[in-house]
This record gives C-alpha cells, structure tokens and sequence, in this order.
C-alpha cells in the first residue's frame, strides 16, 4: 500500500496487519485505490482483532457483513493491475480522523477500535449504515471500548444481550439499540429501556420472548424446598430473583431483567448453568409472596 502517513501513524501490530489485509482486498476486488471499506473487509479477514470481535459481540456475522460490505468498493475498470495499489484521499482524510480520534481518547496506540469507533461515527457513509444493520452504532461499539478500557475485551462470543440487539435490528429499532449501547456499565437493560419510558414493559417481554429467545412463565411452578431453604426471602424481594427450578441441568430463576451482572453470584450456588426467565414485576412479586408469604 502506498502512503506515507501510514509510516507517520502509531499503528499496534494488529493494525498495521489489517491495513496489509486490506490492500489485498482491494486487489481482489479490482479496486483503483484502497479505501475505507477495504480496511473492515481486512479486519473481517484478519479475524481476531477489536472490530471483528466486536461484531461477534453484538451477534452479527463478520462473513455476512463482508458480502454486504463488498459493492461498496470502487471498482478500476479495465486498467491493467498494479503492483502497489494506493491508498485513496477518502482513507487518508479517514486514517486522520481515527488518529484524532486517539488521542482525543489519550489512547498511545491507533488500533483497529479506533478504526472501528471511526467509521460508525460518519453515520452518513456506506459503510457505516451496513455496520448499523448489524447492531454496530456509535454507543454499541464505544460499550466495547468501554469494556476493553476496563479490562473486560470481547472475546469474540456474543454479550448477553446480543439477541436483545439483533432482535431491535430487525425491527428497525435503532433508537433502543443506541439505549441498550449507552447505558451506564453496571445498569440493566430493563432500566435503559422500560424503567426510562422507552419500551413497555409488555414489549420489552414480549421482544425477549418471541424475538431473542428467553422462555416464557407459565406462573404455576414454584421452588422445590430445598431451593427455598438456601435462598433466604431478604434476597428474593430485595434483588427481585426466585430460582425455582431444576431442568436438563439447567438452573431457571425467575427474574426482572436477564441482563443484570450482579445477580448471577446470588444464584450460582444452585449451579453453574442458569437460564433465566423475565417476568412482569407483579406477576414476580406474586410467585414470591405465595413461596415466602406477604413481606
């Protein structure tokens, strides 16, 4: 690739390697020149770097996203191929706005999530609004950077909530993707989006239910006593959680919001594996009255 502001750039050996990825898919695609797109395209090939992880955090398919990333590229016609291909004044100018980017963030290294955080952020690009139809918006990616800076990276598996995300994707809702990206780092999702006003409390079961695949309630089952014995009631209405049963060595807790991460550590004492099942509060405050009697 040839530019000399890449030699200027404090790139992390990770993307100074997309960068090289990049190039070779604007040769494969014909390209006059490497631009924006061909560096998410080298990030997808690359495979194991901040933006692909983080489209595999929030549910999306790197290979998908590619094949929709793909005619984005500007194609060079009939010339005959180079051997060096350029870099194009659209990646340059983008290159820059990524270092500015950094050290706004007092970042010393330009890796691929300011690459990343970049692109999302010029909402108007091509890119960008692909990136979006996959759950990556400016809140859902700085969420990632957030959690790196904490020393919590994404590992490449989908978050907890990544079906919640896709499920607001397919349904048009970028307003409460931005909401469940924005939310502050230890804050549920049900307070961002039902205890705001956003969503109703009706819509928000009823998106986990049908579209991101938690089980629902018959409002009948309730603990086995062993379970009651070793789950005091102080807990059970103060953090609003009701273990109340075993299933194919499964845990399920009967809960307000599936995505809380404190309330794991109060019930793994029963096992390791949970599957949580969201309730309306009433009909939660029910089940605990009838196991534990009136408050």
């Amino acid at each position: 690739m040839d530019s000399s502001l890449i030699d200027d750039l404090p790139l992390t050996p990770t993307a100074e390697m997309v960068l090289q990825y990049a190039a070779r898919e604007a040769g494969r695609l014909r390209a006059a020149a490497v631009e924006p797109v061909h560096l998410f395209l080298g990030a997808i090939r690359h495979g194991d770097c901040f933006a692909a992880r983080g489209l595999r955090a929030w549910g999306a398919s790197p290979p998908e996203v590619g094949r929709e990333l793909e005619p984005v590229s500007t194609p060079r016609g009939d010339g005959p191929p180079r051997l060096v291909i350029p870099c194009s004044s659209e990646l340059e100018q983008f290159l820059r706005g990524a270092d500015t980017l950094r050290r706004n963030l007092s970042h010393r290294w330009l890796g691929t999530e300011h690459l990343l955080l970049t692109q999302v952020m010029a909402e108007g690009s091509a890119e960008a609004r692909v990136l979006a139809r996959h759950g990556l918006v400016v809140e859902t990616v700085r969420r990632l950077l957030a959690m790196q800076e904490r020393g919590e990276p994404p590992d490449g598996r989908p978050l907890p909530e990544a079906a919640l995300a896709q499920a607001l994707v397919r349904r048009g809702e970028t307003d409460l993707l931005r909401l469940l990206g924005a939310r502050r780092a230890r804050e549920g999702v049900r307070a961002a989006l039902v205890d705001s006003g956003q969503l109703s409390e009706t819509d928000f079961l009823r998106l986990l239910r049908e579209e991101a695949g938690y089980a629902d309630y018959d409002g009948e089952a309730l603990p086995a006593p062993t379970m009651l014995d070793t789950f005091p009631p102080e807990l059970a209405r103060d953090y609003e959680l009701l273990p109340f049963e075993k299933r194919a060595g499964r845990v399920r807790v009967l809960c307000l919001d599936p995505f809380l991460p404190t309330q794991r550590k109060l019930v793994e004492e029963f096992g390791s594996a949970i599957e949580w099942v969201p309730v309306a509060r009433e009909e939660l405050h029910r089940a605990i009255e009838r196991c534990f009697g009136p408050a």
